[in-house]
């Protein structure tokens, strides 16, 4: 309360917790908007060590730790590909002498033995894998440099992991557990009761372009559109912006993705139309609206992507088009 402003935990929450505090490895599989990050940042004030956070996004490290309370903020960090040499180093002697409660890092950073060596003088009560599933092959996010960490947890001694996702069909999460170790597994309710899921049958590409337009309109309010083709996003936020929507496009081509994503997420622009490289580093808490202009790979992605609309829970509205 005093650190987080939060009353109450959320469901699963204090499972997680309790169960790293004994010195449990757990599998937290958790919807967006559940509050997985808490889960890890309550542990780190409160174990004695460092806890390590393996996230596969330079923006959503910057995000978590952009969002986390003062408290915490002056002892964390992250170690990423920005950062110039000096810095870098300085940031690497602090981490040494344990200054740290929560370093960021990203996978590939374990292919530097320097780096490990740093992990090992910093002492890591905690091995946090966010975003698990880009563990398993069957995941729909697979990084390879995942496989990494199984055998850097060895190299530290074995600490407690704690591996979350928003999503993890039962193969999966036995991939996970396959490839990082046995775990508690805490399993929260999927069913997010301020969402309303709906799906809109076209038969033209004109009349999606037609519906599109009219939702974004009627819809107050922060929205984002998932499209397939990097041309189909410039196009379709082209379309809108020509009839008074205001609307900005992400992809990987794009040349500032962090400017466009900073438009977007302190209001200057109120839909982005995006592919799915708009994913993962998404923590708006009043998103209202996230439509699906063309169908997503899998179900699991939908379920990611759909799943950040509401997380102040508040209503909103996920719309497929099909």
């Amino acid at each position: 309360q005093k650190t987080f402003a939060h009353d109450t935990f959320r469901p699963g929450q204090a499972d997680v917790v309790a169960a790293i505090l004994r010195g449990e490895s757990v599998l937290a599989v958790m919807p967006t908007g559940a509050g997985k990050s808490l889960c890890y940042q309550l542990s780190a004030l409160l174990l004695p060590g460092t806890t390590l956070v393996i996230s596969p996004l330079i923006a959503l490290m910057k995000d978590q730790l952009d969002g986390l309370p003062s408290e915490i903020s002056s002892q964390a960090t992250t170690i990423n590909r920005t950062l110039g040499g000096a810095e870098l180093e300085a940031r690497l002697a602090r981490a040494s002498a344990g200054t740290y409660k929560l370093l960021y890092a990203a996978p590939e950073r374990f292919r530097q033995r320097p780096f490990l060596g740093t992990l090992k003088r910093a002492g890591i009560s905690l091995m946090v894998v966010d975003e698990s599933h880009c563990v398993s092959l069957w995941g729909h996010d697979f990084r390879p440099d995942y496989h990494f960490i199984s055998r850097v947890w060895k190299e530290l001694g074995q600490p407690p992991i704690l591996a979350m996702t928003a999503t993890a069909t039962p193969r999966v999460r036995d991939d996970v557990q396959a490839a990082l170790g046995q775990m508690r597994l805490v399993l929260t309710d999927i069913q997010r009761p301020n969402l309303f899921l709906q799906a809109l049958g076209f038969v033209r590409e004109a009349e999606k372009r037609q519906a599109l337009l009219s939702l974004c309109r009627e819809i107050e309010g922060s929205g984002i559109v998932y499209a397939r083709s990097r041309a189909k996003c410039e196009q379709l936020a082209e379309m809108l912006r020509n009839d008074g929507v205001s609307a900005t496009h992400y992809h990987a081509g794009i040349r500032d993705r962090a400017a466009a994503q900073d438009r977007f997420m302190s209001d200057l622009v109120r839909v982005v139309v995006a592919t799915i490289a708009f994913g993962m580093c998404v923590d708006k808490a009043d998103v209202r609206f996230i439509i699906h202009y063309d169908l997503p790979k899998s179900l699991e992605n939908y379920f990611q992507e759909a799943g950040r609309a509401g997380r102040d829970g508040l209503p909103a509205r996920c719309i497929l088009f099909h």
